[in-house]
């Protein structure tokens, strides 16, 4: 065998073997934390002014939040929770200021009562008794943010029963003016916030389960909405998430879809209408989706929990709107819902998963 052929084959095997080792770096095996009987729902913020991430689930059996303070030490890690109680059968919590005094405040879906729990921050990881809202029926989850441009965090429900959503309008100090209502179709599961048509109004994007269907409805800036207008995605969509992923400026839209074990993304016109969708594979019974950078590139990608697989699913973005095919990482019992953030300190965000079986909220570290 002559030298040149050796060498050759000698750095084709020095390639694939590095190829296998960026092939395995990704996310660490998860490390659970004990919370309450069965999370639905998780999110991340720093709650005791620390500088370090803390934790925060919504416990469906338990009718309480968990909230697990970072240790602090860089590593990832978080201390026993501490539990507060909310309304009966909390579904979703959210994170915000609603009193305007820098201290962050959680909303709280609760679903038995068809009302919003806001329980005020206190600045040092513990929270006031909460204050009740009424809302529609069944309320399934919250989005966050400023919809009559007054400086104020206000919410948006979706209520999962009454086809509709609750917009309550902050008034500072943990208060909140009585719900306005606008329908949005059947069995919305998920609302997020986005500004769809380029006039700097916040708009709101509903996955709807039983219309196989996205609904938007482009703000007024006065705290309504116009009609919803429908957009068909794929079987039984639960969660939606909202980025640039091809980089012209206007906002896309990724939807999870439950019965076809997919992701359906719509690339925005920036008018407040999408293209037709491209799916993507995913794992089995697909629950949450959340878009964030998770590498090194400068592309949004994609994360998915998949409650049947036990795993998350993490799609790279690629050039013009599009996903490489899917990666799956251990999540978890039942992983129903994802939160991102920057556990360790290193530079690629982490994940937070709810799992629902364990009763933990599971912690993936990242490493690509």
């Amino acid at each position: 065998m002559g030298r040149r052929t050796l060498a050759t084959i000698l750095l084709a095997g020095l390639t694939l073997a590095l190829c296998a080792a960026v092939a395995l770096a990704g996310f660490d095996p998860p490390v659970g934390y004990p919370v309450g009987d069965q999370p639905e729902s998780v999110a991340s913020a720093d709650f005791n002014g620390d500088g370090k991430l803390d934790v925060v689930s919504a416990d469906f059996n338990d009718d309480t939040v968990s909230v697990l303070l970072g240790n602090g030490n860089g590593n990832g890690t978080f201390n026993p929770r501490t539990p507060f109680p909310v309304g009966d059968m909390p579904r979703f919590v959210a994170v915000g200021n609603f009193d305007g005094n820098r201290r962050l405040d959680l909303a709280v879906a609760d679903q038995g009562n068809d009302d919003v729990s806001i329980l005020g921050g206190r600045g040092d990881g513990t929270f006031a008794p909460r204050k009740k809202f009424a809302v529609g029926t069944s309320p399934r989850a919250v989005a966050v943010g400023d919809f009559n441009r007054d400086g104020m965090s206000d919410l948006a429900v979706a209520n999962g029963a009454s086809k509709n959503v609750s917009i309550l309008l902050g008034k500072g100090h943990d208060r909140f003016a009585k719900q306005l209502k606008f329908g949005v179709g059947n069995t919305p599961r998920s609302v997020t916030a986005g500004d769809f048509n380029g006039d700097h109004l916040r708009d709101l994007v509903f996955a709807n389960e039983m219309d196989n269907a996205i609904a938007v409805l482009l703000g007024k800036g006065d705290g309504r909405f116009g009609h919803r207008r429908a957009h068909a995605v794929g079987s039984m969509p639960q969660s939606v998430a909202v980025g640039d992923f091809n980089g012209d400026g206007r906002k896309d839209i990724a939807a999870v879809n439950q019965g076809d074990a997919d992701v359906s993304v719509l690339r925005g016109r920036g008018d407040g209408r999408f293209t037709a969708r491209q799916d993507y594979p995913v794992g089995m019974n697909p629950n949450y989706v959340v878009a964030r950078k998770l590498d090194a590139g400068k592309r949004l990608d994609l994360a998915v929990a998949n409650s049947d697989d036990d795993t998350v699913s993490v799609l790279l973005g690629r050039s013009r709107g599009r996903f490489g095919p899917k990666t799956d990482y251990a999540a978890g019992g039942f992983p129903i819902s994802l939160a991102v953030g920057n556990f360790d300190g290193a530079a690629g965000p982490d994940l937070a998963s709810a799992a629902l079986d364990d009763d933990k909220v599971e912690i993936l570290l990242n490493q690509i």
